[in-house]
Formats: structure tokens, C-alpha cells, sequence
């Protein structure tokens, strides 16, 4: 299929030294609406992981069974309605303005996935799912009903946010469900109704044109869609209700915000500003090239130069906004994730790939069919159509390799190389007289092509992303990709209209000269109103295909890149990157934690996190790349910091504790990186026991709560002395803990009985100074208010210790805690 993806993988910075590492452990937490790379699981994230957790197999069955009949009739819509986008432009007199369309269409493909995918986040798939829906039918309505071209654009910017909400989101579905090694296989089963559909589709067009007309043609799915849709939302909402009931199923994010809260909330959340610059400077750019031949005074005309100059002026202002912190706290696109070699490659592939073939099969090769070739209806749709069933096809097998070579590079390499060829063979054998098995033949080659590098460069870019950045990843993937599909529809809609009616009016005979406009206009006129042979059907069809000559010509130009980028991709061993997903999933429950040295291996635990053996087990911590150990008084939310970050739940009851370890993998770059975490007993019974955790200590957490006073003082007076006399020079954080309950009335009220007040952060940013900790950092292990940030502060310490320790000594890079 020619736009078929998914998305997921590990993500993190490549340089430690830099602070603000975004490294994403393999169990994700999260603040509310982060939805940048910066932050951890959103509400959407973590019910789609709760409703996972109680899923059975069964249940995950008939989810992917539910998906497969809603995929199975968005294919059959698509492979029945591209039929009428060039006979309901031409009923307005406007055949040439296909390509205005398809170009409105893309920009909605292209800015609408960022958006969905967090809405997917922030409020869940359920949600998404049933929005993306609503969108489609209100498109179709529109397009039942419209009188001139204008709505019928108008009504492709509705459908195309459905379409394309449905497209990332059975993606996503796939990412959430499915591990790394069998996703690419998986990700082909919304495809897989295309190797029927392909078939069907045009033969239910021209029944439908035939008859009932290209309106009905529209019209059927507002009944049909939502019927489909039907199945996967109850199955999602029974075992969304099961996870409530069970106690598992996070609240909703907003819960007790106002109104205002809420929009400002989604203002920065989804990045609205961001989203409307990109819209802006897509549609002011592209769509003026398909219009500037028709305006009156062409490319002079004020209202292209002005569409052009202000979309010339979001395009400059897009990436300085997205740039700024204050502006765009979560991104359109995120920053880190775009540091990747692999990310950037795989996206410069989409853009290219998609490009070409908005060049050379989509959206005036059917009506090159119709005119030159002079086939029927039918026959056109199903030449059209044999793209999209040899790419999916391709991708399908390719999929199955990729699961057994462990490999995806070497397929997006091959693919690239056959695309291209494809595209020649086009330039070579599309010309007028040739063969049904030709053009058929050069339609397969370019499909194979398309199936062996689109998927596979998708599942590179998913390589590269955690399980909180799947949807980013893959909304930035298919964005790319349908900009470039909207880049090459401008490009080919601008040669269309400069090149066909000129060639039209220098060929056509001088009896149909002043026809030469409605036969542009018209494609009907064009295909059917002279027969094959007459003096004006002869210049028709010498416009038609010169006019795709050119098209062709500057695909291949435009597909060239696609080589080298596929080269620059890293070939990961897609068995070795471990995507942190949960609960029951396609390729195995994930419940059991297995831990390679220097390796991530898929088979996490819930959230990859491992209990580890007792703290004298040496051949534990040789294993590990850095230790982890945490201190600090009694009840202060030591043991509730770790468990809420490594399982990415609240404990429900308070369990003092004595000794506990866990262990987290991160990716740094593209490495698998083990994080040790070693919890202590703060009581004075166990001071003599408590050094025995102390031994190779890479980085110390040194906890208070900011609601105790006594507990922050004991920073200075006890756990600094203890830490610095068992491990001298090792870097020590300073963390605050509980901050929910800083304001909280009950708190300060019984602090002020005694007159004292919590903590403030400035008292816990001068006693970082003043001990010479490496920073002082807040969290709340309920809300997980900044609970990532300690750990991933802990990480950058751990592997880069400041070069002085307190006092101005020095201390070696590598210096460990020794006790003899």
C-alpha cells in the first residue's frame, strides 16, 4: 500500500554530558500532558497499558479481528471512491483541479497525524478512534452534497482527518499491541483487504456510476463506516471497563480542571500555534501551483504572490517557534527523536518515496488511461489499482523475512534500488499503443519497490523511539510521507495545468480549437468525445502523453535520493531493541524479565523492569553498567519513588523496607544502558547493615520530604557525613520528595502547630551548594510530577561525576565505593 506504517522503539539522547537527556526507561512515567519526547507516559498511554494488562488472548483476538473488518471496509471505501474524485471535479467543470484536491488532502494527511497521535495520548485510542470516525462521516456528507468544486475541498479536509486518523491510529493500535520483532507483520494486516479490495473497488465504482451516482457513491459510508467501527470501540470500551474495575485504569487527565485549564492544557499540549503555522505554510506554498494557470494573470496574479509570501513566512516561522521551550513546551515533532541518524533518514525516505509516486501513479495516471489507452472505467482502476496490490503484497512477505533476519536495512536498500528501476521502466513503456501487460508490469515493479522499503523504513524510524513516543514517531513518519505525497501533487497538478492546455491548444485541429478548454476541464469530453483515430482525438491524446512524460521524468529525478538515505539507516537487530511494551501482546506476554549483559532483550518485564537479586550477588552487579543507591530517612517516600518508577504505579499501602533492588534499561543513543536501583532502610537499627549496599556505588539519591523539616536537616547532619565517609567522591543528588502535599491544607496546617513550613525549593537548591551535591531535584511519586527527571539526572551523574567533589578535591571519573 502506498502509505501503510506503524512505529516504536527505544529513544535517548546520544550525549550524557547534556542535561537534558530525554532517556525514556523501559517503564515509562509520565506528568499529564507531556507530550513531548521529554516526558514519560500520557493518560492515553497508560489506559491503553492498563486496558492491555487485562486482556486475554482471546480478547486481543477479537480485538485484531475487529480491526481487520474495520480495515477491510476503509479499503474498500478508498479503493471505490478515488474512482470519483476525476468524474466530480469534471461535474464542476474542473477536472484539472484533481490535483488542488489531492493536494488539500495532503496537507490535512500531513498535520493532522501529530495531533491525533496525542490525542491519542493525552485521552486514549478509544477516544481518537471514535473522533477520527465523526470526521469521516461529516466528510462524506459534505462530498454527497456539494455543488461546486470549493465544498467538494472543503468536505476532502474532513475526510482526510478521518482517514488519516484511522490510518495512525490502527498503526499505534498495532505498536501498543504487538512486539518490535513481529510488528512489521503485523503492521501489514490493515493492508492485507487491499489484495481483494483492489479488484472490488473498481467494479463497485462503475456499478455505482453507472447507477446511483458518485454522490451516493459518497454517501453509502456514512451508514457503513460507523457499523464497522463498531465492533473494535466495544472491544476496546469492555476491557477499558474491565482495567476500571480492577482498579488499574488511570483517572482522566483533566479531572477537576476548569474549562480554561483544559484549553490551555491542549493549547500547548497539542501544539495548536505549531499546527496551524505547518498547515499554513503547506497550503499557502503547494496549492497555489496548481491554481497560478488558471488565475487571471497566472503567476502575476496578487492573490498567488500573497498565498505564497505568507506561506513563505509561516515555513521560516515554523521551526523558530517549535525551537522555543516557552512557545512549544511539546513539540510538533520531537527534538530528540530528529538528533537520530536513523530517524532522519527514514523520513527523508518517506518524503522522497511518497513523492515520486504522486508523480508518476497518482492523481493523473488514471486519467492517462481513460484518454490515451482508452480503457474503460473498470480496466483504469484496476491498472491504477495494481500498485497497491503488489506493494501490499510485498510488504506482507518482507514482513515475514524481517521476523526471521532479525533485519529491516537491507530491504529498504533493495527496495529504494527497485523503486527506482520501476520508474524507468515507467518513462520507457508508458507510451501510447503499449500493452495492458506492460503498463501492468511496470505498475508491479514500482509496487514492489514501494512494499519492500515503506514498511521497513518505518519499523527503522520505530527502532528509534520508546513506548511513550510510538505515536510521535509514527505521526512524524506518515507526516513526512503524506508531505511529500502533497509536495509531489503540487508538482505534478503545476505540470498538468502549464503543459496540457497549452500543448492541447498547439495540437488540437482548428475545428476544435475553441474546445480546448472544456476538453482540460472536462475528462469525460477528453475520453469519450472523439473517437481513437480522428485528427482531434490524436492531438488529445499527443498533449495527454507528453504532458506525462514530463511527470514521469521528474519522478525518477525526485526518487534518486532515496538510495543513499536508505544507506545511512542503522541496521538494528531488531531482536536486541527492546520497546517496553505491556501487558498481552502480539509475540508473547510481557511479564517475564530476561537481561543480557550490555544487551535490552524485547522480553521485558511489565515495563522492562527486573527485581534483582539480593545487593551481595556480585555477579548481579557486574552486570550492570551503573549502580543506583538510594538513602535518606524513614517514611519519606524512598521505596514509593522507585516502585512508581519502575512499574509506573502508586503502591496502595505503605510496606516499610529494609533491602530491595530493581533494575531499569534506557537507551542512550541507540546502546541498552542497566540502571541498578538499590533501596535502603533509613531507620537507625539498620546503620551497620546499610554500608553492606554501598560497594561499587556509581550515583547516591539522597531523599527528604519536602513536608518533613526534620528529614531535610538530616541531610546535612547524617547522610551526607555517611555517604561521603563509605564512598568518598561520589556524586550525590539531593531529591525532594512528596511535592503533592506541599500545599496540601491538612500539611501545613499541623507544620504550622509547630511552627515550621515545607520545604521550599530554594532551601533545597542552597543546600546542593552548600554540600557540593551534584543538584538538588523535586518529584512526587503519586502525580509523577518530575520523577523521570531524578533518574534521568541520576543516569547523566552516574556516567559524567563533576570533576571536583566537595571542598575542591578531586576525583577520578571512574571512582567507586570501596569498604574493606
Amino acid at each position: 500500500m502506498a502509505d501503510s506504517t506503524s512505529s516504536s522503539g527505544a529513544v535517548a539522547h546520544n550525549d550524557a554530558r547534556e542535561k537534558n537527556t530525554a532517556m525514556d526507561p523501559l517503564a515509562d512515567q509520565s506528568s499529564i500532558t507531556s507530550g513531548s519526547s521529554e516526558g514519560s507516559a500520557q493518560a492515553g498511554v497508560k489506559r491503553l497499558e492498563a486496558t492491555t494488562a487485562t486482556w486475554s488472548k482471546k480478547s486481543l483476538i477479537i480485538a485484531y479481528v475487529s480491526l481487520y473488518l474495520m480495515a477491510y471496509v476503509t479499503s474498500l471505501e478508498q479503493q471505490t471512491t478515488f474512482n470519483f474524485t476525476i468524474f466530480a471535479t469534471s461535474a464542476f467543470a474542473a477536472h484539472s483541479l484533481v490535483s488542488t484536491v489531492t493536494v488539500v488532502q495532503g496537507v490535512v494527511l500531513s498535520v493532522v497525524k501529530p495531533p491525533m497521535s496525542k490525542i491519542a495520548d493525552v485521552f486514549g485510542r478509544l477516544e481518537a478512534f471514535s473522533l477520527s470516525v465523526f470526521f469521516y462521516v461529516i466528510g462524506f456528507i459534505m462530498q454527497a452534497g456539494s455543488n461546486n468544486v470549493r465544498t467538494y475541498a472543503s468536505a476532502a479536509i474532513f475526510y482526510s482527518a478521518g482517514q488519516t486518523g484511522l490510518q495512525i491510529l490502527q498503526q499505534i493500535f498495532v505498536a501498543d499491541t504487538s512486539d518490535l520483532l513481529n510488528r512489521a507483520l503485523v503492521s501489514s494486516i490493515p493492508d492485507i483487504p487491499f489484495l481483494i479490495n483492489v479488484w472490488v473497488g473498481p467494479e463497485v465504482a462503475s456499478g455505482i456510476l453507472a447507477g446511483a451516482g458518485w454522490r451516493w457513491g459518497y454517501g453509502i459510508w456514512t451508514i457503513i463506516l460507523p457499523v464497522a467501527f463498531l465492533p473494535l470501540a466495544l472491544s476496546l470500551f469492555l476491557n477499558q471497563r474491565k482495567a476500571a474495575k480492577r482498579g488499574v485504569l488511570p483517572p482522566s487527565p483533566f479531572a477537576g480542571y476548569s474549562a480554561k485549564q483544559v484549553f490551555v492544557n491542549l493549547w500547548y499540549d497539542l501544539d495548536i500555534f505549531g499546527l496551524i503555522l505547518l498547515s499554513a505554510a503547506i497550503s499557502l506554498i503547494l496549492i497555489p501551483l496548481t491554481l497560478a494557470a488558471r488565475a487571471s494573470g497566472g503567476w502575476s496574479n496578487a492573490s498567488i504572490i500573497a498565498m505564497i509570501v505568507i506561506g513563505a513566512v509561516c515555513l521560516v516561522a515554523f521551526p523558530f517557534w517549535e525551537r522555543s521551550a516557552k512557545l512549544a513546551p511539546h513539540a510538533f515533532f520531537p527534538k530528540n527523536l530528529f538528533a537520530k541518524r536513523t530517524v532522519l533518514a527514514g523520513v527523508g525516505i518517506a518524503f522522497f518515496y511518497f513523492m515520486a509516486f504522486y508523480l508518476s501513479v497518482f492523481p493523473y495516471f488514471q486519467s492517462y488511461l481513460l484518454v490515451v489507452q482508452g480503457s474503460s472505467i473498470v480496466t483504469a482502476g484496476r491498472i491504477t489499482s495494481t500498485f497497491t496490490f503488489s506493494s501490499t503484497v510485498t510488504s506482507i512477505v518482507v514482513s515475514v523475512l524481517i521476523k526471521y533476519t532479525k533485519h529491516y536495512k537491507y530491504f529498504v536498500t533493495l527496495g529504494s534500488a527497485v523503486y527506482i528501476i520501476g520508474l524507468g521502466l515507467m518513462l520507457r513503456y508508458r507510451q501510447e499503443g503499449a500493452s495492458t501487460g506492460t503498463l501492468v508490469g511496470c505498475q508491479i515493479a514500482v509496487g514492489i519497490g514501494g512494499g519492500m522499503l515503506n514498511v521497513p523504513a518505518q519499523l527503522g524510524v520505530q527502532a528509534s523511539a520508546s513506548h511513550q513516543q510510538v505515536a510521535a514517531a509514527t505521526a512524524i513518519f506518515l507526516t513526512i510521507l503524506e508531505i511529500g505525497g502533497a509536495v509531489g501533487s503540487s508538482i505534478s497538478g503545476a505540470i498538468w495545468t502549464n503543459n496540457l492546455l497549452a500543448k492541447l491548444q498547439a495540437y488540437l485541429p482548428a475545428e476544435t480549437q475553441d474546445q480546448a478548454t472544456l476538453i482540460y476541464g472536462n475528462i469525460t469530453l477528453a475520453s469519450t468525445g472523439w473517437p481513437m483515430g480522428d485528427p482531434t482525438r490524436v492531438a488529445i491524446n499527443r498533449a495527454y502523453q507528453e504532458t506525462m512524460t514530463k511527470l514521469l521524468t521528474v519522478a525518477i529525478c525526485v526518487a534518486i535520493p532515496l538510495l543513499p538515505l536508505s544507506l545511512l539507516m542503522k541496521n538494528y537487530r531488531l531482536d536486541q531493541v527492546d520497546q517496553h511494551v505491556k501487558g498481552t501482546v502480539v509475540g508473547g506476554d510481557i511479564s517475564q524479565s530476561e537481561t543480557r549483559e550490555g544487551e535490552a532483550i524485547r522480553n521485558g518485564s511489565s515495563a522492562g523492569v527486573q527485581s534483582a537479586p539480593s545487593p551481595q550477588n556480585n555477579s548481579f552487579v557486574a552486570r550492570l553498567r551503573s549502580k543506583c543507591v538510594v538513602v535518606g530517612d524513614g517514611a519519606v517516600g524512598k521505596t514509593c519513588l522507585l516502585i512508581s518508577y519502575t512499574t509506573n504505579k502508586f503502591p496502595s499501602e505503605y510496606v516499610p523496607t529494609v533491602f530491595d533492588n530493581y533494575a531499569v534499561t534506557v537507551m542512550i543513543g541507540d546502546e541498552p544502558y542497566t540502571l541498578g536501583l538499590f533501596d535502603t532502610a533509613g531507620q537507625e537499627d539498620y546503620d551497620r547493615l546499610r554500608p553492606l549496599s554501598y560497594p561499587q556505588t556509581d550515583v547516591f539519591l539522597v531523599c527528604f520530604s519536602v513536608t518533613s523539616p526534620a528529614s531535610f536537616e538530616n541531610v546535612r547532619e547524617k547522610w551526607f557525613p555517611e555517604v561521603h565517609h563509605h564512598c568518598p567522591g561520589v556524586p550525590c543528588l539531593i531529591v525532594g520528595t512528596q511535592t503533592d502535599l506541599r500545599d496540601d491544607a491538612a500539611v501545613r496546617e499541623k507544620l504550622a502547630k509547630q511552627k515550621m513550613q515545607p520545604v521550599r525549593k530554594e532551601d533545597g537548591d542552597r543546600m546542593a551548594k552548600e554540600l557540593g551535591a551534584v543538584k538538588y531535584v523535586e518529584c512526587s511519586a503519586l502525580t509523577q510530577y518530575k520523577l523521570k527527571d531524578v533518574f534521568d539526572e541520576a543516569i547523566v551523574a552516574a556516567l559524567e561525576p563533576p570533576s571536583t567533589g566537595k571542598g575542591g578535591k578531586s576525583k577520578s571519573k571512574g571512582s567507586k565505593c570501596l569498604i574493606l
